[in-house]
């Protein structure tokens, strides 16, 4: 039997507003790393270009330092 999944679903006015959201949950959880297939080559890149090309500095923004 599987255990039940909690999720809260998050709406954003713009991606800015979604980017800021993700990195508030990501240091509100305070992994000590993310994993996932093909998260480093794949989602995770995409996120970061996405969000270099919307103006959000998103890996300083993602990062404890």
């Amino acid at each position: 039997m599987n255990a039940p999944v909690e999720y809260t679903i998050v709406m954003t006015a713009n991606e800015v507003n979604l980017m800021k959201v993700f990195t508030l949950i990501v240091h509100l959880i305070d992994p000590d790393f993310i994993s996932g297939y093909d998260l480093e080559t794949r989602s995770l890149y995409y996120v970061a270009n996405r969000a270099e090309f919307i103006g959000f500095d998103f890996l300083t923004e993602i990062s404890r330092g």
